[in-house]
């Protein structure tokens, strides 16, 4: 391969301060095997430098694909940028990060919904796991979110969000939880009989919840001879379970 500078056919906007690289799904045109072993090279570039270089670029590709022809390389990258899958510039902003409408989109809803699992941003989203994996990191380098581990789960926050309230917000997504801190926070000071009736739940799977719950300490109860009369969401959550209520249920979701 000859060593003919890739600026001259790169053409780079160095205004555009968004500098990344979009997921499979998001291209809307048919992705070429070079193309894509570019794609691949440029992610691991970026993984190593919060910016993609196209001069750094075209001499890893020069390096890795022997296969192929220095034009044929430099054409594919500059299809690449020219459809605004590859981004590449001289720096880098936090606000350039959500000129990427899909990072947007997925950093509204983990604001919407704090503690939210990848497998329903992935889902309510509905995009692909290697790319929304991609938007996360880009997401977590630029501190926009901060990722936490609670046991074997995974979880998502906004970066500058409470961490006291992790418990709750972690607890709020797990199944069944929600309907249950939904219909304590509609009608306060319900029984458990009254909690019961409410929901189409198992007793034991009731009596399991709460248990975890109040164990936790985001339920508080008032008992009656052993027997449950009182719930209520435990004041130091309550307004946050409100809020992530009304933005789930009441306001509506971020569109999919």
């Amino acid at each position: 391969m000859n060593d003919q500078d890739p600026d001259d056919v790169i053409r780079v906007d160095d205004d555009d301060d968004e500098h990344v690289v979009g997921g499979t799904r998001e291209y809307g045109f048919h992705v070429t095997p070079l193309q894509e072993r570019i794609m691949k090279i440029a992610k691991e570039l970026m993984s190593k430098h919060y910016i993609l270089d196209s001069r750094k670029l075209y001499y890893a590709c020069a390096r890795e694909i022997t296969e192929a022809d220095n034009v044929d390389v430099m054409k594919a990258i500059d299809a690449l940028i020219k459809k605004r899958v590859l981004f590449p510039g001289k720096a880098t902003s936090r606000d350039g990060v959500l000129k990427n409408d899909l990072r947007k989109r997925i950093l509204d809803l983990i604001k919407a919904e704090p503690g939210i699992y990848f497998s329903k941003i992935r889902d309510t989203i509905n995009v692909d796991s290697n790319t929304l994996i991609w938007h996360l990191k880009m997401l977590e380098k630029f501190d926009f979110i901060r990722v936490e581990k609670f046991g074997n789960s995974t979880v998502f926050f906004d970066k500058f969000l409470d961490k006291s309230l992790d418990p709750f917000y972690y607890y709020i997504h797990k199944e069944d939880s929600t309907d249950i801190f939904k219909q304590i926070a509609t009608n306060p000071g319900q029984s458990f009989q009254d909690l019961l009736h409410a929901l189409s739940l198992p007793r034991t799977t009731l009596v399991r919840k709460l248990k975890s719950l109040i164990e936790n300490g985001l339920l508080v109860v008032a008992y009656t001879s052993n027997r449950i009369t009182a719930i209520n969401i435990a004041p130091a959550y309550k307004e946050a379970c409100l809020k992530f209520l009304y933005n789930l249920y009441w306001q509506g979701k971020p569109a999919s």
